[in-house]
């Protein structure tokens, strides 16, 4: 079984998730129910740090790519942050790109998420 660890920090707006390990059949659930629990607003802005994130499976992707359509929903957008060269190999292959921004640092990722937020009204 692959171990997935997962931290979060709360910014104006913002709330970033850092992935370590394995997003696979067998803790794309454990994301999923992270992302629902540490999420304080259905429009934030969510940042993925996958850095350290070393296989990301088509179960995981649906969850990127759902918990990105709920965001917009409500006026927010999920970016994905420093992607390891084999998730970045699989969203690109999965196309994720074209609906999801995908930066090459998590500095870029907060810049942009943070600068978001500050401009969503509310």
């Amino acid at each position: 079984m692959s171990a997935l660890l997962l931290s979060h920090q709360h910014l104006p707006g913002v709330t970033m998730i850092c992935i370590e390990g394995d997003v696979d059949a067998t803790t794309h659930l454990q994301l999923e129910a992270y992302i629902e629990q540490v999420r304080q607003q259905p429009g934030d802005q969510i940042v993925f740090d996958l850095s350290e994130t070393t296989f990301i499976d088509s179960g995981g992707l649906r969850i990127l790519i759902n918990t990105h359509t709920v965001s917009v929903r409500h006026g927010g957008a999920v970016h994905l942050a420093a992607p390891a060269p084999i998730p970045a190999r699989l969203l690109h292959i999965a196309g994720m790109a074209q609906h999801v921004p995908v930066h090459a640092s998590v500095e870029q990722a907060l810049r942009a998420a943070l600068s978001a937020a500050a401009e969503r009204p509310g």
